[in-house]
């Protein structure tokens, strides 16, 4: 009876170390994401040499002002602390808005905005290849170069100097590294930074993970970042005047010249066709907003949109199914256990 009870709490121990370390996995993933300055068991880490243009020396990252028409060198070194050389790959990034109100860095293929008159992968170039060879043990000194055109702007331009490990034909490393990037935050300064704008562009339905959702598409039309921004929303039907969805996001953090466009997930039946009008109050410590916009959702539109979040849950009910036959055969271990030692209690006293 006790080596059947010891078995019993040895499996449910494993049971739980696994999902410990499972947990643990996804929690380590998410902590190091976009740090400057990556933990050891990346192997490697970046650390920037500030020039003389720094507003804020006591930042592990480039601030700088700069005036129209003027050059700057800007350096890093790249430390390797694992007994292996890596190949490291290097980009300059422009900045953008994620659908989650965060900064982000996009790729250079991305279209940018119409307001935004420069890019930082335009204006910053690596000054030697894109990617380098840093011996085990050692570090390896980079250097970019920014060259501003003589030009009527002011304003941030931002963007980011990207590092990421790979192999030696490019691809990710599938072990030890495993391709963790660091990104170190370029922003320029020139002249007067402008008095931030924010505008309401359009409304789009769709769906997000088998529900139907609403899309608004919100513009930083000026060349500076909006940062600690609260955003409310109200979706209400014209007819009616009722109130069909509230929505509210904090922190958000808007990328010069970019656009947000966040997914509002309607939970329930969506929306009807019908006329509505989308309400957004946006506010942080100096400024206050109020935009809003009138949508239609005609019935072919609401159909495909439907027909989206229907094919999409697919996915959300294939996974559901192997988790529930999991469980069941979980249980039903258990069960047949419980009934052995049922049948055979002579057996587990002599033990």
């Amino acid at each position: 009876m006790w080596k059947r009870r010891g078995k019993l709490k040895l499996w449910f121990g494993l049971m739980g170390l696994l999902a410990g370390l499972a947990m643990g996995q996804g929690v380590r993933a998410a902590t190091k994401s976009g740090r400057v300055i990556p933990t050891n068991d990346t192997g490697y880490s970046v650390v920037v040499k500030l020039p003389s243009q720094q507003i804020e020396s006591k930042k592990a990252l480039f601030d700088l002002r700069l005036v129209a028409g003027q050059s700057q060198t800007l350096q890093a070194v790249i430390y390797n602390s694992t007994d292996y050389d890596m190949k490291i790959a290097m980009a300059i990034r422009t900045a953008n808005t994620t659908a989650s109100g965060r900064i982000g860095y996009m790729k250079s293929a991305q279209p940018a905005e119409p307001t935004l008159r420069y890019r930082l992968t335009d204006l910053a170039k690596l000054a030697g290849p894109k990617m380098v060879i840093v011996p085990a043990n050692s570090q390896k000194l980079v250097t970019a170069r920014i060259v501003l055109p003589q030009t009527d702007f002011q304003g941030v331009i931002l963007g980011a100097w990207c590092f990421k490990p790979v192999n030696a034909d490019g691809t990710t490393p599938q072990k030890k590294a495993r391709g963790k990037r660091s990104e170190v935050r370029l922003k320029l300064t020139v002249g007067q930074v402008p008095t931030p704008n924010v505008k309401l562009l359009n409304v789009k339905a769709g769906s997000y993970h088998s529900h139907q959702a609403v899309y608004p598409v919100l513009e930083n039309s000026t060349a500076t970042i909006i940062s600690h921004l609260t955003v409310q929303t109200t979706i209400t039907a014209k007819k009616s005047g009722k109130v069909v969805k509230r929505w509210r996001q904090s922190s958000v953090t808007l990328a010069p010249n970019s656009t947000f466009s966040p997914a509002i997930i309607l939970r329930k039946a969506g929306l009807k066709p019908g006329d509505y009008q989308l309400k957004m109050r946006l506010h942080n410590r100096d400024h206050r907003w109020v935009v809003q916009r009138d949508f239609k959702l005609d019935a072919t539109t609401a159909e495909k949109v439907n027909a989206d979040a229907i094919k999409r849950s697919g996915i959300g009910g294939h996974w559901l199914v192997l988790f529930a036959m999991a469980v069941v055969f979980i249980v039903g271990w258990l069960v047949m256990v419980w009934r052995k030692h049922r049948r055979n209690p002579s057996r587990d006293k002599q033990g």
